[in-house]
C-alpha cells in the first residue's frame, strides 16, 4: 500500500504538466511599472507571453514617443529560469543568458559572471504595487556599481 501512494504521488508529480521554473515563476511582474522618481519618465514593462515565458522592456515617454532602453526576456528551460537581454563585456554589446540563482514567490535573483555590466540582476516584490530592482556590475576594470530601482504599479 505505502508504494502504491509512492508511486501515484511520483506520477502526479511527474505528469502535472507544471514544472519547478513554472509554479514560482515571477507573474507578480506582469504589467507597467513606473521607474521612481516619476520625473524621470521611465517604465518597465512585462507582459506574459505563456505559462512559462515573459517578455519586458524599459522605456522612457517623451510626449507619444517611446525610447526603448532595454529588451528583457524570463523563460522556463530544463525546469529552470533565465533571463536574457543585453549585457556588455569589455565594451562590446550582446544578447547574454543569466542564470537563476535565487528563487520564491517574491524574490528572483539572476547572474551571468561573463558579463561586465549587468552581472546581477535581482527583482523583489515589496507589495502589490512596489518592487525593488538590483542591478550589479563591473565598470572599468573591476569598478563595482549598484543601482537599486523602486517601482510602484501604475
Amino acid at each position: 500500500m505505502k508504494n502504491l501512494f509512492f508511486i501515484l504521488l511520483f506520477s502526479i508529480a511527474t505528469f502535472s504538466g507544471i514544472s519547478q521554473c513554472e509554479s514560482s515563476f515571477p507573474y507578480w511582474l506582469e504589467g507597467r511599472w513606473i521607474v521612481t522618481p516619476q520625473e524621470s519618465n521611465s517604465y518597465e514593462e512585462w507582459e506574459l507571453i505563456d505559462n512559462n515565458t515573459m517578455s519586458g522592456m524599459t522605456y522612457k515617454e517623451y510626449e507619444n514617443n517611446k525610447l526603448i532602453l532595454d529588451k528583457m526576456s524570463i523563460k522556463c528551460k530544463d525546469d529552470s529560469a533565465i533571463m536574457q537581454m543585453v549585457a556588455i563585456k569589455d565594451s562590446t554589446k550582446f544578447l547574454a543568458d543569466f542564470v537563476l540563482e535565487t528563487d520564491n514567490d517574491s524574490y528572483w535573483k539572476f547572474y551571468n559572471d561573463l558579463t561586465d555590466f549587468p552581472c546581477k540582476i535581482t527583482y523583489q516584490k515589496i507589495n502589490n504595487d512596489s518592487i525593488d530592482v538590483q542591478i550589479e556590475g563591473r565598470i572599468e576594470e573591476q569598478v563595482k556599481m549598484k543601482v537599486l530601482l523602486i517601482r510602484q504599479k501604475e
